[in-house]
């Protein structure tokens, strides 16, 4: 990574190795930036830039993975984004804090909408198990049953990303070592 980085002239940066044939990630910057490693995994780096002698700090995450496509089925949070994001308001983080108060609303929402959608399922699945076996009642316990293991991925899925950003926002007790030898590697290059 280091030696790709260099080619494209970045004398400077924070590599992360890949792991087996796929991943790795490479932030690399010139002279005259200062930047500060505040956490990174295999997927992500995050760092403070400072600039004009400390006077403007702003923060860059980049992230490596793959594209989650089920956000992208569910054309009332894509409804939202957009909506929070074309407000009239040229300030990015009044932008970003609109954004987020509907998003906030709009998962407390879906959160309701599942658990009843779960509640329906579970209840309906007991009123067919109670009843004659058919091929009717069948097929229908079948579909049931696909709807519910998609209940449960999405489920899964949620709590897997609230983890990640739990722990990109609250690091992990190695973040101070991580900062120095980045820094190290940054002053011996």
């Amino acid at each position: 990574m280091e030696k790709l980085r260099r080619k494209c002239g970045f004398e400077y940066g924070i590599d992360v190795d890949a792991e087996g044939m796929r991943g790795g990630l490479s932030l690399g910057w010139r002279d005259g930036m200062n930047l500060t490693l505040k956490f990174f995994s295999k997927s992500h780096i995050d760092v403070e830039v400072e600039e004009g002698d400390g006077k403007i700090v702003w923060r860059f995450t980049g992230f490596y993975g793959a594209f989650n496509a089920d956000w992208m089925l569910n054309k009332e949070l894509e409804e939202q984004i957009k909506q929070g994001w074309s407000m009239n308001e040229k300030d990015t983080l009044k932008k970003l804090g609109e954004l987020g108060d509907r998003l906030s609303k709009w998962a407390k929402k879906e959160k309701g909408v599942r658990e009843r959608r779960t509640k329906y399922l579970n209840s309906r699945m007991l009123k067919l198990s109670a009843e004659e076996i058919n091929n009717e009642v069948l097929a229908e316990m079948t579909e049931i049953k696909l709807k519910m293991n998609l209940e449960v991925d999405r489920e899964e899925l949620f709590w897997e990303q609230r983890a990640q950003a739990n722990w990109l926002q609250m690091g992990d007790r190695n973040t101070t070592f991580f900062h120095r030898w980045a820094s190290y590697r940054r002053k011996k290059t």
